[in-house]
């Protein structure tokens, strides 16, 4: 018989995980550059998900592709099945990948400050993947965003002010097989 899980062994488990990513976070804010910023902490944010996420799942940078050419603007974190994702890297360095838009679960979108221009250029990324044509698969009317300012957070121990977006997609048009639209 097996005992239960202690809630606080999760807790602190987490708050130590969380402890190493703000470390990370901090140190990326040595640079002067935009990149010299936004790429660490887009790389420290996906190294933490590694340790949370099943294995099934991969993580990595890049754009979303469908099968109808289309492809998506440039996404910080890509959560992807990894056992039938085909391996379609174009830069091994910082593993950017393009990602077949049936294979993807979803994606993160990493910003240092959320300002308005900010939190809009973050939702036109996930846009972009969103009104992809994924080979006949439901396509999202709605997209639901989350966000969150943590940077001004006086403790982890803070409840964070999670706000929640819905934002409307338009449909993609059906196009008849003769290539005209209907």
């Amino acid at each position: 018989m097996s005992m239960p899980r202690d809630r606080t062994e999760f807790s602190t488990l987490f708050d130590a995980a969380a402890t190493e990513l703000e470390a990370a976070l901090k140190r990326s804010s040595i640079g002067k550059r935009p990149d010299e910023i936004g790429a660490p902490r887009e790389h420290a944010f996906a190294e933490f998900l590694k340790d949370w996420v099943p294995e099934s799942c991969g993580i990595a940078n890049g754009y979303v592709v469908s099968t109808r050419r289309g492809i998506s603007r440039q996404a910080d974190v890509l959560l992807y099945r990894r056992a039938t994702c085909p391996k379609f890297v174009t830069d091994k360095k910082t593993d950017r990948r393009l990602i077949p838009i049936e294979e993807v679960y979803g994606t993160i979108e990493i910003k240092s400050t959320l300002t308005k221009t900010e939190l809009s250029d973050a939702v036109d990324k996930c846009g972009s993947v969103a009104k992809l044509t994924n080979s006949g698969r439901y396509e999202p009317e709605e997209l639901r965003v989350q966000a969150a300012e943590v940077e001004n957070s006086s403790s982890r121990n803070d409840d964070l002010e999670w706000k929640d977006y819905r934002l409307r997609m338009p449909r993609a048009i059906q196009r008849r097989s003769n290539g005209t639209n209907p």
